[in-house]
């Protein structure tokens, strides 16, 4: 799945395995890469759109907002462009877990 992904959400694909497998720095880091991770989703990174769809459905809890962001994904297609819009309410700052 990595093959096809920006840099910004193979990276937090990568830190949310690790904090599923209980490495707190993993997820400390996968906090910090948030807002570098939703400002790729808001421009249309549909990689992006779908790992953080599953770091909030997975990872903070929030199905609603994770099927925000697969929706977005879901929609714009392979390798196509969504709709940016004003989507940041939807972030939340992750802790360990």
């Amino acid at each position: 799945m990595t093959d096809h992904l920006s840099d910004v959400a193979a990276t937090a694909l990568s830190l949310l395995q690790s904090a599923h497998n209980g490495d707190a720095a993993a997820a400390d880091q996968l906090g910090d890469l948030m807002p570098s991770l939703t400002a790729a989703a808001e421009s249309g990174d549909t990689g992006a759109q779908n790992v953080l769809g599953g770091i909030l459905l997975e990872h903070i809890g929030d199905p609603s907002g994770a099927a925000f962001w697969f929706g977005k994904a879901g929609r714009s297609g392979a390798g196509g462009k969504a709709d940016a819009g004003q989507h940041g309410k939807r972030s939340r700052t992750l802790s360990s877990p």
